[in-house]
């Protein structure tokens, strides 16, 4: 069919060095509606939330931040890879935020991604 966009077909796999500093968030749509009196009635939308992206706050050694640059790099924001949160199943993803970083002390690196569930 004309117009059609391609599944992602993702390639290879996020690194493991950084996996359990991620943190997801999730999100319910629900109905708020104030009345004259003051009062408040709220119902949710939908039974299931849905999955918002995992944020990632990751320090660690400049070896593992060139790792996890190199990855980024190659990735940008629209080529979508493998990622396996910590005590959850395969995802495919792409990064969702642009590349941030900086260092600090002691050799100490530190970046700051997040990364959105496409299929």
């Amino acid at each position: 069919m004309p117009g059609n966009v391609p599944a992602a077909s993702p390639a290879d796999f996020f690194p493991s060095i950084a996996y359990r500093a991620f943190s997801e968030s999730r999100e319910w749509a629900v109905l708020d509606n104030a009345y004259a009196r003051g009062e408040v009635q709220v119902s949710t939308r939908v039974s299931t939330s849905r999955k918002g992206p995992w944020r990632l706050t990751w320090r660690g050694s400049a070896a593992d931040l060139a790792t996890l640059r190199s990855f980024y790099d190659d990735h940008g924001m629209t080529q979508p890879f493998y990622f396996t949160p910590v005590n959850e199943s395969q995802k495919t993803a792409r990064f969702n935020s642009p590349w941030q970083q900086s260092s600090g002390r002691g050799g100490i690196c530190e970046a700051t991604l997040e990364i959105v569930e496409i299929a």
